[in-house]
C-alpha cells in the first residue's frame, strides 16, 4: 500500500533523526505530506526543568516559528497540551468548537499568522521528558479525519525512540566536550584509543606531537613507533591495557629519529571508566605522552599578576623560563643585553629570588595546564 509505505518512510527519518539532527526537517516535511497538511512542529523540553531538548518545524518560515517559540505561545498553549491525553494523537475537535477556536487568542496571535487552522497533535510522556508534535492545515483544507489521527499516532514509537536517544547522545556529548576540554588543558599529549591501538581522541599536546610524525605515527592507524619493533611493543602494550592485564598501567620509551630525547609514554586501561567519544564509540586505553625536552609552558599572565610584573619583564621572564640565556632572551625581544640584565635585577626584587636557577624553579609553578 503506497500509503504504508508513505508512513515506513516517515518513520526511518524519525529513527535517523536521533543520530543526525538534520533528518528532523524531512522527518517532519514527510508527516506534513503523509496527512496532507500545511506544516508542522515539534516541541520536547525536560519534565522537570522545562529545558528545551529540541525544537524543530517544517513547512513554516522563520518568524512564524519563532512566534511558536515566543513564552507568550507557551502560555497560551498550556491549557490545550495540558488537555490533551498522553500518548493519543487527537485532532482540534477534541479540544473546542471551531468557532470558539477562531475567537481564541491562540489561534488569533500564533495560529492564524502561520496560516494554520486545524491540527492534529500527540503529547507523549518520556522518562524525563515531554514531547509533542502537532502537523496543520488552514482552514480552506477542512478538519483531519481520525484516520489521520491513527496515522499520527502510529509514528509515535519511532518518535519516542528518537527523541530519547537523541536525549541521550546530547547528554553524552556535553560530558564528552567537558572531558576534552580538561584533557586540552593537560601539559601531557594523550590519546585515546581502541584495544586495537586505532586512536579515537587526541588532545591538543598529542595532536602536535603526532604531527611531528618523531617517534609516534597514527597516519596509517593504528598507532605506529620509528621502528617494526617498538611499533609492536606499542601495541602489544595497548592491548594488554584493554583486556585488563596492565591494570596499573606501564611506561614505554619511544625512540625519536630526530634524535630528541625518547618520547615517555605511560599507558592505563580506561575501559571501566564508560567513557563514550560521540560517533567514535568506547576507549578502552589511554596514553599519556611526555617530552622530557618540552620547553615549560608558562602561564605569563598568571606570572604577571602574581608579582605585579611590567609586561617587558613577564617576557624576560617567560624566555629564562623557556631555557634562553640572557644574549637568546635579549635576541628574541629586539633588545639590548644591558636592558635584559636590567629587567633581571627588578624581577628578582619583585619576585623574592637571586638567580635564575631559583627564578626558573619559581616560575615552573606557573605552568599552563
Amino acid at each position: 500500500m503506497p500509503g504504508a509505505t508513505k508512513l515506513l518512510a516517515v518513520a526511518q527519518h524519525f529513527f535517523d533523526a536521533a543520530m543526525e539532527p538534520a533528518e528532523w526537517a524531512p522527518a517532519l516535511a514527510g508527516a506534513v505530506d503523509l496527512l496532507q497538511g500545511e506544516h508542522a512542529v515539534l516541541f520536547a523540553q525536560e519534565t522537570a526543568s522545562g529545558h528545551p531538548i529540541i525544537a524543530r518545524s517544517a513547512g513554516m518560515d522563520e518568524a512564524d516559528f519563532g512566534r511558536f517559540l515566543s513564552p507568550e505561545a507557551a502560555r497560551l498553549m498550556a491549557p490545550f497540551t495540558a488537555a490533551m491525553p498522553n500518548g493519543s494523537a487527537v485532532t482540534l475537535q477534541h479540544f473546542m468548537p471551531e468557532r470558539d477556536f477562531e475567537r481564541s487568542e491562540l489561534y488569533n496571535e500564533v495560529v492564524r499568522p502561520a496560516n494554520g487552522f486545524y491540527s492534529v497533535a500527540v503529547r507523549h510522556e518520556l522518562p524525563a521528558m515531554c514531547a509533542m508534535v502537532s502537523v496543520c492545515r488552514p482552514r480552506q483544507k477542512g478538519d483531519f479525519a481520525a484516520d489521520d489521527a491513527v496515522r499520527l499516532q502510529t509514528l509515535l514509537p519511532a518518535l519516542a525512540t528518537s527523541l530519547q536517544l537523541h536525549s541521550r547522545l546530547q547528554a553524552a556529548d556535553g560530558h564528552y566536550a567537558a572531558v576534552a576540554t580538561v584533557l586540552d588543558r593537560l601539559e601531557d599529549g594523550v590519546i585515546l584509543t581502541d584495544a586495537t591501538a586505532r586512536p579515537m581522541f587526541l588532545n591538543a599536546r598529542a595532536t602536535r606531537i603526532v604531527a611531528e610524525a618523531d617517534g609516534l605515527d597514527i597516519a596509517a592507524a593504528p598507532l605506529a613507533a620509528a621502528t617494526p619493533v617498538t611499533t609492536q611493543l606499542l601495541r602489544e602494550t595497548i592491548a594488554a591495557a584493554a583486556a585488563g592485564a596492565e591494570i596499573a598501567g606501564r611506561q614505554l620509551r619511544l625512540a625519536r629519529p630526530s634524535q630528541r630525547p625518547p618520547l615517555l609514554l605511560t599507558v592505563l586501561p580506561v575501559a571501566r571508566l564508560g567513557a563514550v567519544v560521540p560517533g567514535v564509540g568506547a576507549p578502552r586505553v589511554a596514553i599519556f605522552i611526555r617530552e622530557p625536552d618540552a620547553p615549560i609552558a608558562i602561564d605569563c599572565a598568571a606570572v604577571r599578576e602574581a608579582f605585579d610584573l611590567t609586561p617587558r619583564e613577564r617576557d624576560v621572564a617567560a624566555g629564562l623560563a623557556r631555557g634562553l640565556d640572557l644574549d637568546r632572551t635579549a635576541a628574541a625581544l629586539g633588545i639590548g643585553r644591558s636592558t635584559v640584565r636590567s629587567h633581571l635585577a627588578q624581577i628578582y626584587e619583585k619576585t623574592g629570588v637571586h638567580s635564575q636557577a631559583a627564578l626558573v624553579a619559581l616560575l615552573a609553578r606557573f605552568t599552563c595546564r
